[in-house]
């Protein structure tokens, strides 16, 4: 008897072996399915509805004046005590990339939104330049400028902006509305001074207002650039968006948006296109396992939206894993008549040993 009890409990147990990974693999099978089949931000487009989309700008095409475009005017600023509407003057500019660059770091900006494209790295341990560029394939230009619309959409600034000027480490972009609106862009970076950070990249955004009546700007959001793993066995939690609230650290790895299957369904997860944390954010960060972007002010960010972004696919036809993104918000407040307001930054970029 005690033979026969003994055969059926190993019975027992090896079905309820085979039932708890039967259920374990049907669980991974339906949040694949589901990671296939959700909405999820790509490298030129989230999937949000038609009235909310944030779209970056095509970098192909000769900016022309359309509605679209005077509309992305009327959303950075409008004023106060309205007068007319706010209309871009944009004359025909086509892309143009210039670049930066020092002992340590290659920077390309875009004049499309007067932002950076990519940063390559010269200098490292191995003694060469390194194979991972920054940004590369990334969502939208680092340091690119997003307008919170009316209705809750996001969208990109992305207008052409005309070179002002250029030396050997540092160049400014203009733009400007025929109201009197001026936006200047101003970005440089180390010149060989061993007293500066060579992978330290100092902006500033400053909105003139020539017109005699004041404007309310925009909250307007701040790309962090898109980090991607540097390997297909990197750990999640290598790869994510943070910030710094002034007491703590506050991190969103890349699987709390791809979701997760859990352990026999326990801690299960459905993927996100978009974390949204609201917060006092002193400076806010993009990294994976070697390299980080840190984007840090005087000025306090309020939002800072994290998105995963779609990489492609290898020669095979084999999707690569996910990188990530994100953008922080800041308030900017009333410009007067004939006044001027800045955001200073400083935006490292860089080998993730920075210390902050």
């Amino acid at each position: 008897m005690d033979k026969k009890n003994t055969v059926l409990g190993i019975v027992c147990i090896a079905a309820g072996i085979g039932v708890m990974f039967w259920q374990t693999k049907k669980l991974e099978e339906e949040r694949q399915e589901e990671l296939r089949n959700a909405p999820v931000l790509t490298e030129t487009q989230e999937a949000m509805p038609d009235d909310q989309q944030l779209v970056p700008g095509d970098a192909t095409s000769t900016p022309t004046v359309d509605a679209d475009e005077s509309g992305m005017v009327d959303l950075l600023a409008r004023e106060v005590e309205p007068e007319e509407a706010i209309k871009a003057a944009l004359p025909q500019i086509p892309e143009e990339l210039v670049t930066l660059s020092n002992e340590f770091i290659t920077v390309d900006f875009t004049n499309q939104g007067g932002a950076i494209q990519t940063v390559e790295f010269l200098t490292t341990k191995r003694g060469g330049p390194d194979d991972y560029i920054y940004n590369e394939n990334g969502y939208l230009p680092a340091l690119s400028m997003s307008l919170a619309g009316p209705d809750g959409g996001i969208r990109e600034f992305a207008l052409p902006y005309a070179i002002e000027s250029k030396s050997d480490y540092d160049i400014t972009f203009v733009f400007k509305t025929n109201d009197g609106l001026t936006i200047r862009r101003s970005y440089s970076i180390a010149n060989g001074d061993p007293e500066q950070d060579p992978y330290l990249i100092r902006h500033t955004t400053t909105f003139e207002n020539g017109s005699g009546a004041p404007k309310a700007l925009s909250t307007i959001f701040f790309n962090l650039g898109t980090a991607r793993p540097i390997s297909e066995n990197q750990q999640p939690a290598y790869l994510n968006v943070g910030y710094f609230t002034g007491e703590d650290k506050k991190f969103t790895a890349i699987n709390k948006l791809t979701g997760s299957s859990g352990f026999l369904g326990i801690g299960a997860s459905s993927p996100k296109k978009l974390i949204t944390k609201e917060a006092r954010i002193e400076w806010s960060s993009v990294k994976n396992q070697f390299f980080s972007s840190v984007l840090s002010s005087e000025r306090v960010g309020a939002t800072l939206n994290i998105y995963p972004v779609e990489m492609g696919a290898d020669i095979n036809g084999i999707p690569n894993p996910p990188g990530i993104t994100g953008s922080v918000g800041y308030e900017m407040g009333i410009v007067a008549g004939g006044g001027k307001e800045s955001l200073e930054m400083e935006y490292y970029v860089g080998p993730k040993e920075f210390k902050r």
